[in-house]
């Protein structure tokens, strides 16, 4: 993987106070070879307005119709699964619409993949207000580790004392190689398809690979 294509998902519904800078830090990183990719699921606010601003900087996915019928998560798992159709990343990098990443993000990320063959790699996230304003710690006060306490993976950790959270991150410090993603979405609606995307491939990622985390806010 000398210089793998990867693959921005942004997903959409409503976020236009923050967009245009989600979309602008896709845009600007500085690892070179990317794509963004925008999936919007029937915004009613001005998003569209300020996705197609960006030209052919991004593909732009817009049916117009919510998806609906379900939950906003479903939404969220469905537009995930539509973004990732139209890409053709070796990597994977998850992006919600109302987050950005910091310009070193796709380079730390690719720089995790080359150490090994992982399911996932995750990094911290830094929470902030619609002010930008820090409002939680850069380094989640629960986040657990697995690796650094001594587990020889996160899967071993979940077995042995049944922890399916303090474990992983949300959405946007979540990226997959290609070929995980092929094989599980899109996620079928069913009972479950209440719990959110990044719960469901996360947890999946742990039980079939190993997972990267970079100790490191690299979103926001």
């Amino acid at each position: 993987m000398k210089q793998p294509l990867v693959s921005i998902l942004i997903n959409n519904y409503n976020n236009a106070p923050f967009l245009e800078e989600c979309v602008r830090s896709a845009l600007e990183q500085t690892y070179p070879h990317t794509e963004v990719i925008v999936y919007d699921d029937g915004s009613t606010d001005a998003s569209l307005d300020i996705l197609r601003a960006f030209g052919k900087d991004i593909v732009l996915l817009a049916p117009n119709p919510n998806f609906g019928a379900r939950s906003i998560n479903f939404n969220q798992a469905h537009a995930i699964w539509r973004a990732f159709q139209a890409s053709r990343g070796d990597i994977v990098c998850l992006l919600d619409g109302d987050d950005a990443f910091l310009p070193t993000k796709v380079e730390r990320v690719v720089d995790a993949f080359r150490t090994g063959t992982p399911t996932l790699v995750q990094h911290l996230f830094t929470a902030v207000d619609e002010r930008g304003k820090v409002v939680e710690p850069r380094r989640p006060a629960r986040l657990i580790v697995p690796t650094r306490e001594g587990f020889p993976s996160y899967r071993a950790f979940i077995l042995r004392y049944h922890c399916l959270f303090h474990l992983f991150l949300q959405t946007s410090a979540l990226s997959f190689p290609r070929p995980f993603l092929q094989k599980h979405l899109p996620i079928p609606p069913d009972p479950y398809d209440k719990l959110w995307a990044d719960f469901r491939l996360s947890r999946r990622a742990a039980f079939e690979g190993s997972v990267v985390t970079l100790e490191e806010p690299l979103a926001l």
